[in-house]
């Protein structure tokens, strides 16, 4: 029966088919071609795979770590009212941005070491 529609193809392709329909089924076999090529198994192309994986464990890591710093930010601003209360909301920005930077790109600021004591009275920092 396979063979039957094999050669049935092979006839249409040889001897009816116009200009546009050999376009067509040349388009058609090269996508089958190319496809084949990047397919592992069960049909699965492991490159788009992994992509589309390694995109979805970037988005969820960037929104996770917003939400620690974030946290952590917070954290720190309310230990600061508390225990430092003579501070600015200014000096405590300040200190929040050195402390917890708001992205990845602004991380080389707060590499440095933590003051080892908390500020008194605005802003003399003894490393």
């Amino acid at each position: 029966m396979k063979g039957d529609r094999l050669y049935d193809v092979i006839q249409f392709i040889l001897n009816e088919a116009t200009e546009q329909e050999l376009e067509v089924v040349r388009s058609a076999l090269k996508r089958r071609i190319e496809g084949n090529r990047a397919r592992g198994a069960m049909g699965v192309n492991p490159e788009r795979l992994a992509r589309r994986t390694a995109s979805s464990i970037r988005e969820q890591l960037g929104l996770s770590l917003d939400q620690i710093r974030s946290t952590v930010a917070d954290f720190a601003a309310e230990t600061l009212k508390k225990q430092a209360p003579e501070l600015t909301d200014d000096q405590i920005h300040e200190l929040l941005d050195a402390w917890v930077p708001e992205s990845e790109k602004s991380r080389g600021r707060a590499g440095g070491p933590l003051p080892r004591r908390p500020p008194s009275r605005g802003l003399h920092w003894h490393s």
